[in-house]
C-alpha cells in the first residue's frame, strides 16, 4: 500500500487526482492504525488493499489527466500553427493587392499613351507578359520557399531528436559510471551484492550497542556520518533501510526491535543530511534467515542490518525513454 502510495505521488497525483490521492493516504493512514493497535490481520490486510486500491486509481487518474493535458497543449500549438499560417495568407493577400494596384496603374499609363503613340500598344502587351513572366516567378519562388520552409522544419526536427537520444546515451553511461563508483566506495563500509532491485549493502553488528538494543554503539558515527553524505550525494537513488535479527523472541518483539533499528537508523542518516523523502525505514523481524539459528554463528549473521539503494522512478523512466 506505501508502494501505491509512492507511486502515484510519482505520477504527480498530488496535482492532478488530488482527491484520489487524499483517498490513499486516508486509507493507508487507517491500515497502519489498525496494525499498529493489532488489530486482526485479515482486517489490516482489507485496509491496506483498499490503500492499495485508492492509491493505483489516483495513479491511474493523474496519468490520465496528464495525458489529457499534454492533447490540450498539442492542440494549442496545432492552433497556434493554423493562425501563423492564416498571417502568412494575409501577408501574400496583401502583395496580390499590391499587385494589382501595380497593373492598374499600368493600364491607365497605356489609355494615356494610346492617344498619342501608336507604338505603345506594342510595349503594354510587352510590359503585360513581362508582368504574367514575374507573377510566374512569384508563384514558384512561393512555392520553393513553402518547401524550403517545410524541410528546414523536419530538419530541426530530426536535430531535436537526434540531440535528445545523445543526451539520453550520455545520461545511461555517467549513470552507470555512477553506480560503479557508488558500488566500490560502498564496500568500505560492509559487504555489497547486486540483486533485481539494487545495490544491497550489509552493515554489520557492531553497529549497534547490543544484540537486543536498538542504540547505536558509540562507534557507529565514524561509519553512519561518512555513508550518509555519500548517499546524500547520489540523489538519484532511493535508499531501503531493512533490519533483520535472530529468531530467539516473540515474533511481536522482534518485529519492534527491528523496526525501531530502522528508524533509528533513517534518523542517523537524516540527521547527517540525507533527504528524508528518499529514507524508507522497515523492521523484519526474523524474517528471511540467511543461516541456521541453531548455533551462535549463524544467529549472528541474521542479526543484519541490510541498506538497499534503488534507482528513483525518474532517472528509470528517463533511461527507458532513450531506449524507446
Amino acid at each position: 500500500a506505501r508502494q501505491a502510495l509512492q507511486l502515484a505521488r510519482y505520477a504527480g497525483a498530488e496535482r492532478d487526482a488530488a482527491e484520489e490521492y487524499k483517498q490513499a493516504q486516508a486509507a493507508l493512514e487507517t491500515a497502519e492504525n489498525a496494525w499498529r493497535l493489532k488489530q486482526p490481520e485479515s482486517e489490516i490486510d482489507a485496509r491496506a488493499r483498499e490503500a492499495t486500491r485508492f492509491g493505483a486509481r489516483a495513479e491511474e487518474t493523474s496519468e490520465a489527466r496528464r495525458a489529457a493535458r499534454l492533447r490540450r497543449e498539442d492542440v494549442q500549438r496545432r492552433d497556434e500553427a493554423v493562425r501563423e499560417a492564416e498571417r502568412s495568407t494575409a501577408s501574400a493577400e496583401s502583395q496580390i493587392a499590391e499587385l494589382r494596384q501595380l497593373l492598374d496603374r499600368e493600364i491607365h499609363a497605356r489609355e494615356l499613351l494610346e492617344r498619342d503613340i501608336a507604338g505603345v500598344n506594342q510595349q503594354m502587351r510587352d510590359t503585360r507578359a513581362e508582368n504574367e513572366r514575374l507573377r510566374g516567378e512569384l508563384a514558384a519562388v512561393r512555392a520553393e520557399a513553402e518547401e524550403a520552409r517545410v524541410k528546414l522544419a523536419r530538419m530541426e526536427g530530426e536535430r531535436a531528436t537526434e540531440e535528445a537520444r545523445l543526451r539520453g546515451q550520455q545520461q545511461v553511461v555517467q549513470q552507470q559510471a555512477s553506480s560503479d563508483s557508488l558500488k566500490n566506495t560502498l564496500r568500505s563500509y560492509g559487504t555489497v551484492r547486486e540483486t533485481g532491485r539494487g545495490l544491497v549493502l550489509v552493515l554489520p553488528e557492531t553497529l549497534w550497542a547490543s544484540a537486543r538494543s536498538s542504540e547505536l554503539a558509540p562507534a557507529a558515527s565514524a561509519t553512519l556520518e561518512p555513508l550518509a553524505a555519500l548517499l546524500a550525494n547520489n540523489p538519484d537513488y532511493q535508499i531501503v533501510i531493512e533490519t533483520y535479527t535472530d529468531n530467539r523472541g516473540t515474533e511481536s518483539a522482534l518485529r519492534q526491535l527491528t523496526q525501531e533499528r530502522a528508524e533509528r537508523l533513517a534518523q542517523s542518516f537524516t540527521a547527517a543530511g540525507l533527504d528524508a523523502g528518499r529514507v524508507q525505514a522497515s523492521g523484519m523481524g526474523a524474517a528471511k534467515p540467511v543461516a541456521s539459528n541453531s548455533k551462535p554463528s549463524g544467529r549472528l549473521r541474521n542479526r543484519r542490518t541490510e541498506i538497499t539503494i534503488v534507482a528513483r522512478p525518474s532517472a528509470a523512466s528517463s533511461t527507458g525513454t532513450v531506449e524507446q
